[in-house]
């Protein structure tokens, strides 16, 4: 299962930039709290679109799950943070009805 997460501009800007050299003290406190708050859920949330640099994707990450139940733990959690604007479970992919 995945779960689509959706951050605000500035917060995916640092969880897209280069680890190296950088700290927790030198990220902002939404993004702390987020990094947080995927350290305690046992989760790591990856760039949806990893090689594209348009800003209207950069926002998109995602987190693979194995179930329902933790989906919706994380889900919950996540919302929370004011890092996040979005946090919803991926639909599985159906091939289109016939007319």
């Amino acid at each position: 299962m995945r779960i689509v997460v959706v951050l605000q501009e500035q917060i995916a800007q640092e969880m897209r930039a280069p680890s190296r050299g950088r700290d927790l003290e030198s990220t902002s406190v939404d993004a702390q709290e987020l990094q947080v708050a995927a350290s305690e859920l046992g989760i790591s949330l990856s760039p949806m679109y990893p090689e594209v640099s348009h800003p209207t994707l950069q926002p998109f990450f995602i987190i693979e799950v194995p179930d329902q139940a933790i989906a919706q733990k994380v889900i919950t959690r996540l919302s929370k943070s004011a890092a996040v604007e979005a946090a919803y479970l991926q639909p599985d992919a159906e091939p289109p009805g016939l007319p």
